[in-house]
Order: structure tokens, then C-alpha cells, then sequence
């Protein structure tokens, strides 16, 4: 196992496979098997980490493997738990929409909790959540960047900087992540 590997496995954050916990296929949780009643709840309100993927397999593999495992969660519970059966879950209405999506299997970067009890499973937060909101914020940022850039080639912008020795006043600031 090489340093990175060795580096990666001990981390609480991975990147995996998650799945809402469902007791119809993850089984029924008793309050008495976790040690406390916190643990209990976010098992059953909560994503079950159900794969992990070391990055190594992500980067070569994606479509080889990865993939196959996507579509083996995707179809294992559409076939398996959906067939023409009414699909209930305790705190979430359209659970059978979202667990039908296949947009809903994905790879994800969590941070992995492995609760304490005889019978314990592994809970995930997700955190690629979180990229994603960066990513769009610095894409409008981003835009409005390239508009400014834009405005300042400008041959009357340049011409204003030459002479006042500052930019007109509506390319004057260039946005970024700090700014907003």
C-alpha cells in the first residue's frame, strides 16, 4: 500500500457511496444497540455510508468500475425494493422519487462516522454539497471578472486610465471570493 493510500484510509473523510437509510433495506435499528440516543437518530435521519472508493479507482477506473457500481446500487434498489410495492419512509414524503432517481447515485466526498454499538453502521455527512456552492459562487464571480476585463480593453477605458490614472468607475473593481 503506498503512503497516499495509507494516508487516505486513515482520514474521516472519503470519497463513497451513501444511501438514505431505509429500513425496509437496511434493516430495522433498535434504540438498545446504539449507545446513545443521538447515534440512534442520525442512523435513521441520515445517510448510510454504503462504498467506499479510494481515489486511485475514481481517477482510472471511473468508467470501468465505478460506474458499474453506481448502476449496481441504482438497480439493486429500484428491482429489488420498488417492484410494484408501496414505498414508505418515516420522514420523507417523496422518498421513492428520490431513491428512483438515478441522479441520485453518485460518488461523493463525506466525512465518515462509524457510530458505537453491537450493531452500529457507518453514518456519512456529505460534503461535496459544499464544493458545489463554492463552484457557483466563483462562477458568477468569475463572469462578472471577464465583464470587467472586458469593459477595461475598452479603447475609452484605456484612454480614461491613461489620463486619471484609475479605471472608470463602472470596471474600477474586479471582484473576488474575499469581495463577496
Amino acid at each position: 500500500m503506498s503512503l497516499h493510500n495509507y494516508e487516505y484510509k486513515n482520514s474521516k473523510y472519503a470519497l463513497g457511496i451513501t444511501e438514505l437509510y431505509w429500513d425496509r433495506r437496511h434493516g430495522e435499528y433498535d434504540m438498545n444497540e446504539f449507545i446513545n440516543k443521538d447515534d440512534y437518530y442520525k442512523s435513521i435521519h441520515g445517510y448510510i455510508f454504503m462504498h467506499q472508493i479510494y481515489p486511485i479507482q475514481f481517477i482510472e477506473n471511473y468508467k470501468k468500475y465505478i460506474k458499474r457500481v453506481l448502476k449496481f446500487y441504482y438497480y439493486n434498489t429500484c428491482h429489488n425494493y420498488i417492484n410494484n410495492q408501496e414505498v414508505n419512509h418515516n420522514t420523507i414524503c417523496n422518498f421513492e422519487s428520490i431513491i428512483s432517481n438515478k441522479k441520485n447515485y453518485k460518488v461523493d466526498i463525506v466525512e465518515k462516522i462509524q457510530l458505537e454499538g453491537e450493531f452500529a453502521p457507518t453514518i456519512a455527512i456529505i460534503k461535496t454539497h459544499y464544493l458545489r456552492l463554492i463552484q457557483r459562487k466563483w462562477k458568477s464571480i468569475f463572469k462578472k471578472r471577464k465583464e470587467i476585463m472586458k469593459k477595461r480593453m475598452m479603447p475609452h477605458s484605456l484612454k480614461y486610465k491613461e489620463i486619471n490614472g484609475v479605471w472608470p468607475n463602472d470596471c474600477i473593481h474586479l471582484p473576488s471570493i474575499s469581495s463577496h
